[in-house]
């Protein structure tokens, strides 16, 4: 008898079972993709937060590299010191 019964020996599967099984593969593989589907939308949205993040430390890298070019350009400070 076959390991999983689909048929009267273990080298024949009816049709019927043969379309079953073809079913519930096709089933599966369905849910395999809406499975799929969501964990690349979840991505797209943690990559999105992410590229957002980036273009904030960019902006605001650029912003202190402007103020510290506009202090070395206008040339060495003085300060007075009080005794």
């Amino acid at each position: 008898m076959a390991a999983f019964h689909l048929g009267n020996d273990d080298k024949l599967i009816n049709t019927a079972n043969a379309q079953g099984v073809a079913l519930a593969a096709a089933k599966q593989l369905y849910e395999k993709v809406k499975q799929d589907e969501a964990e690349i939308a979840e991505l797209k949205k943690l990559l999105a937060a992410q590229a957002a993040h980036v273009a904030d430390v960019e902006a605001a890298f650029t912003a202190h590299m402007a103020t510290f070019e506009q202090q070395r350009d206008a040339g060495p400070q003085t300060v007075a010191l009080r005794r």
